[in-house]
């Protein structure tokens, strides 16, 4: 078995339930709450932590990424960019609602991402890649692709 790098290690965290409670945006609220007495989020956090009972460790992984992307814009244009949610981040650029660079420039479509564990790293990532030529962007593109 090869070494690990830690930066491809997300977090490990041994969680209790009410950590999670501040996360109700990703539960939808339904009836079923109402019949149970319980919050969708409540639900939420016995269904993780009944599924890893006999586990002593939680891998989040999606919640805790951050992405740095690359997105083309209808006139051919790219933007850069940093989020936590990439298919949540296209739906509000092609909404509107995304930056005032893609409002005008619908519909766009993520072509590129990166996933880093940390913030940091990813802020750092798109700050450098703004400062690359379109040429070297596109490079980056295919060499992905």
């Amino acid at each position: 078995m090869g070494l690990i790098n830690p930066r491809s290690v997300v977090q490990v965290h041994l969680v209790p339930p009410k950590c999670f409670r501040h996360r109700r945006e990703i539960i939808s609220d339904d009836d079923s709450a109402a019949k149970f007495g319980t919050t969708p989020a409540d639900r939420f956090d016995f269904e993780i932590f009944s599924s890893i009972f006999n586990s002593s460790f939680l891998i989040i992984n999606s919640v805790l990424s951050h992405f740095f992307y690359l997105a083309r814009c209808r006139d051919g244009s790219l933007y850069s960019g940093y989020s936590r949610n990439i298919a949540e981040r296209e739906k509000a650029h092609n909404s509107g609602k995304g930056a005032k660079y893609t409002a005008a420039r619908r519909p766009v479509e993520i072509i590129y991402s990166e996933k880093f564990a940390e913030k940091s790293d990813a802020l750092r990532r798109e700050i450098e890649v703004k400062k690359f030529s379109r040429a070297e962007k596109l490079k980056l593109i295919r060499a992905k692709n």
